[in-house]
């Protein structure tokens, strides 16, 4: 990461305060592409907003129900900005990650059809979250076929029939 991050956000926290500093931060993170950061800045964000310690360990576990409730809300969301930053680059398995963990995969399926790597190799993440993490093995099998052959594709079948 540019150390000119660092010091924009001492620079922001200094004139307008943290929760200004945060903001900048989660900008800079997302147009720099690091979206894993971004993930971390929003947590950040929302615990600083809520008021609960910025580390905390086991936030789900040590706080009041309501705050926990309102702080996973926050974390929801950050799962589904974060997981349509990935989609959004084209990295659909780092996008499966985020949006997997909220129970939000229609998106992935989405791109996982879309998903055509033309001459590149086909990228093992998407085979993965297709067939064996089940969002779209009819897909998954298509590539597979397409790329390997038939005999790839049997295999395949054979263990998703397994499952």
């Amino acid at each position: 990461m540019d150390s000119s991050v660092f010091d924009r956000f001492t620079s922001t926290l200094n004139v307008s305060g943290p929760a200004a500093a945060i903001d900048s931060l989660i900008a800079d993170l997302k147009k720099g592409g690091d979206f894993h950061r971004v993930f971390e800045g929003l947590t950040l964000k929302a615990r600083f907003e809520l008021g609960i310690p910025l580390i905390l360990p086991n936030a789900s576990q040590e706080l009041a129900a309501d705050l926990r409730e309102r702080y996973e809300d926050k974390i929801i969301v950050a799962c589904r900005d974060v997981g349509g930053m990935f989609l959004s680059a084209g990295d659909i398995g780092n996008a499966h990650r985020y949006l997997n963990m909220i129970g939000e995969t229609d998106a992935v399926r989405a791109a996982i059809d879309r998903y055509d790597p033309g001459e590149e190799p086909l990228d093992e993440s998407v085979l993965e979250i297709a067939i064996n993490q089940g969002v779209h093995p009819y897909r998954g099998l298509e590539l597979i076929l397409q790329r390997y052959g038939l005999c790839q594709a049997i295999t395949a079948c054979q263990g998703i029939l397994g499952q």
